[in-house]
């Protein structure tokens, strides 16, 4: 196995306990593809899938092109609880970030290679 891909691993796995540990039973998780430069094609983290808590409740997006309006009706509509997002330099992902932090200014996870782990419940709970 290649230094690179036993790095790829073990992100892999520092992400899914970082979403386990900071996701609720039953909670609904919203993943971005995964980028590590925005000019690289992504691909699936079955690592990562494999490794998340069976509880969580895996909502996908499989395009890089989302852009935040789209992110966000996803969000509301399914009452997403946290988003797993890699918003690399330069990428829609990154202006999702920024305009989710402007908006709601969520409680957030940040791991290694600039992934991030972002309560987004502000977009649809109703305060208490």
């Amino acid at each position: 196995m290649s230094p690179g891909t036993a790095n790829v691993i073990k992100m892999s796995y520092q992400i899914a306990e970082a979403v386990n540990q900071s996701s609720g039973d039953n909670d609904k998780l919203l993943v971005m593809p995964m980028i590590i430069q925005p000019h690289l094609k992504t691909q699936p983290d079955f690592i990562l899938f494999w490794n998340l808590k069976p509880s969580l409740r895996i909502y996908r997006v499989n395009r890089l092109n989302v852009d935040f309006n789209d992110v966000k009706e996803i969000i509301v509509n399914e009452q997403i609880n946290r988003l797993l997002i890699f918003p690399a330099g330069g990428s829609i992902q990154e202006k999702t970030v920024i305009r989710i932090l402007r908006d709601i200014k969520p409680a957030a996870l940040s791991l290694p290679g600039k992934i991030l782990v972002i309560n987004v419940e502000d977009y649809w709970k109703k305060p208490e």
